[in-house]
């Protein structure tokens, strides 16, 4: 079945005008110009014309500095008791995780080195060991993620600090933890998928 053609526009109509105008067309253009066409530019006009005007009401805004008073004790964007607590338990942790991760290497090795003296078969072993041999693959995409949402609720945190300075500080430590579990739950979903 054939679509009906659409109207088409006369030549010296004031939409005909305005759409040329608006889309620099000559007079003697050869495209179809329809109805539609008319519509969809309308529109478009209108749209760039309402953000034109709210760019125009905004342009004369000044933003306010907090730059006269300042006190560094006072408008800290993160606290010193983050620090005090939060770089040794940074270490702790960095610690731990480096004596869990050695210890289990060691002993998912020595594990594979007992079956291999029992003599078990290669596809049990392939089987057995197959979700580690996985997640062990995925570490550095664990470590990309981490990164990445650290430095990204780090700009965060940089660009919003005009906007923290009367804050308590801790609202950038949960802008930072809010990008540090949204990268966990990236990673969740990629193991899971995996899997």
């Amino acid at each position: 079945m054939r679509q009906p053609e659409p109207e088409k526009v006369a030549a010296g109509s004031p939409e005909r005008i305005i759409v040329q105008t608006a889309t620099f067309l000559p007079e003697d253009c050869p495209l179809k110009i329809t109805n539609k066409t008319i519509a969809m530019y309308k529109r478009l006009v209108t749209i760039l014309a309402v953000l034109f005007c709210g760019l125009m009401a905004s342009a004369q805004d000044v933003k306010e500095v907090h730059q006269l008073n300042y006190d560094p004790e006072k408008l800290k964007i993160i606290p010193d008791k983050v620090f005090e607590f939060g770089i040794p338990l940074l270490f702790v942790f960095l610690l731990i995780n480096a004596i869990i991760t050695i210890l289990k290497n060691r002993a998912e090795f020595q594990l594979k080195a007992k079956m291999i003296e029992k003599g078990v078969s290669e596809e049990s072993l392939v089987s057995i060991f197959r979700e580690s041999n996985a997640i062990s693959r995925l570490q550095p995409l664990k470590w990309f993620l981490f990164t990445l949402a650290s430095a990204m609720a780090l700009l965060v945190i940089h660009f919003s600090r005009d906007y923290l300075v009367n804050q308590s500080g801790y609202l950038a430590v949960g802008i930072f933890l809010f990008f540090l579990s949204a990268a966990f739950l990236a990673y969740f979903q990629i193991l899971k998928n995996r899997q």
